[in-house]
């Protein structure tokens, strides 16, 4: 029988390769003190006007949902459906972590259903939430990943 030699076990290396959520989000830059961007594509394509009842109102009420699509750096692809009032949610949640956010699209009050004003505006949301998702501090915080998750 052969002579058994007498060696130290190998350390044993704990990683987390764990995405959060199955997002593509990964969830160790969310604490990391020097963050990386997650998104590497941001695209809003063709935003769709609905109509109907929303909530307790009575009558018909219409909104435009923004249809978007994201994806990571690990190829993960997302679709999201927001409507505009949440980018300006999002946009009032980052400006309490950074003074430096970029502007949303002008609000207004009769043409928000206009297909040049809608087109307008929805080039200016893509602006925005490019610009925040290629920002490696805005990208991890908790109001973006609230946005991409919900």
């Amino acid at each position: 029988m052969p002579d058994l030699i007498n060696m130290a076990p190998l350390p044993i290396t704990m990683m987390d390769h764990e995405e959060d959520d199955s997002s593509g989000i990964d969830s160790r830059s969310l604490g990391d003190p020097h963050p990386h961007v997650w998104c590497k594509n941001c695209s809003i394509g063709e935003p769709t006007v609905v109509s109907g009842n929303v909530g307790f109102s009575f009558g018909s009420t219409k909104y435009v949902v923004y249809s978007i699509r994201l994806e990571t750096v690990q190829g993960t692809k997302i679709v999201l459906r927001k409507r505009f009032s949440e980018f300006v949610k999002l946009r009032e949640e980052l400006l309490q972590i950074q003074q430096n956010v970029p502007s949303l699209p002008a609000k207004t009050v009769g043409r928000q259903f206009d297909n040049s004003f809608i087109e307008h505006r929805r080039r200016g949301l893509e602006f925005f939430l490019t610009a925040v998702l290629l920002d490696p501090t805005l990208s991890n915080t908790a109001p973006i990943k609230r946005f991409v998750l919900r």
